[in-house]
């Protein structure tokens, strides 16, 4: 019975260590305020590893998606701190690289 529940400690302290996140990005164009379809978009999120990161690398977690025909595309990752940047990877022709800048996450759900 001992087992059984050291077992169940570890998992929820495991899955309280690096939570999913997830981050809706619309890119437009900034003169007609269009949506823009097929850009793609990387965001990264921060894992802290604490003490570890002396002998170990940081994990650099990433997810690249594109746009949708709204300009719309949904990233997601896990991040035990909330941080989280995004930026538009390859721009079309025409068009400047953006920037969309680091965003801190505050709260989360009760699921996690």
């Amino acid at each position: 019975m001992k087992k059984e529940l050291f077992y169940v400690f570890i998992f929820v302290a495991l899955s309280c260590f690096a939570d999913k996140a997830y981050i809706k990005a619309m890119v437009l164009d900034r003169c007609s305020e269009a949506p823009i379809q097929g850009v793609e978009v990387k965001a990264w999120f921060k894992v802290d590893i604490g003490w570890r990161a002396w002998s170990e690398p940081t994990p650099i977690i990433t997810d690249v998606k594109t746009t949708d025909s709204c300009g719309m595309c949904v990233l997601e990752g896990r991040t035990n701190v909330g941080h989280i940047s995004c930026e538009v990877v390859n721009p079309p022709s025409g068009y400047y690289g953006a920037y969309g800048g680091d965003f801190q996450y505050n709260r989360k759900s009760l699921f996690g």
